[in-house]
């Protein structure tokens, strides 16, 4: 089980829905509704994971994930996104985007990336 896990997501009942799964993985979840958000709940609190969203208002995911970055090189993100564009797929593995999710997000597919941070 992971420690904690950031999930940044403003869609409401997706949040809700996915959070309830994200609960049994790890002992603390943290919700953000924006990157603006996200971004101040890392640098408070130490993070095993972060999931995020990238299409979001106030900061989207890709500038959060840069400012993170700027700090934290090495911490584990995973970005949820309804977007295939290869521009943004070509950001996101420069950004270190430990993995991308297509939308409607596949549970199982999150689910065995977590339960592999876990070995």
């Amino acid at each position: 089980m992971l420690e904690s896990i950031l999930y940044v997501e403003d869609e409401e009942i997706t949040a809700q829905m996915i959070g309830e799964i994200l609960n049994d993985y790890c002992e603390n979840l943290y919700f953000a509704p924006n990157g603006k958000i996200g971004q101040e709940i890392f640098k408070k609190k130490k993070l095993d994971l972060i999931i995020t969203d990238i299409q979001m208002p106030i900061m989207n995911g890709i500038e959060m994930i840069q400012k993170i970055r700027e700090e934290d090189k090495d911490i584990v993100i995973v970005c949820t996104t309804g977007s295939c564009e290869i521009e943004l797929q070509k950001s996101l593995s420069n950004l270190n985007v430990h993995a991308n999710i297509k939308k409607p997000i596949n549970i199982h597919t999150l689910i065995e990336f977590i339960k592999s941070m876990e070995v």
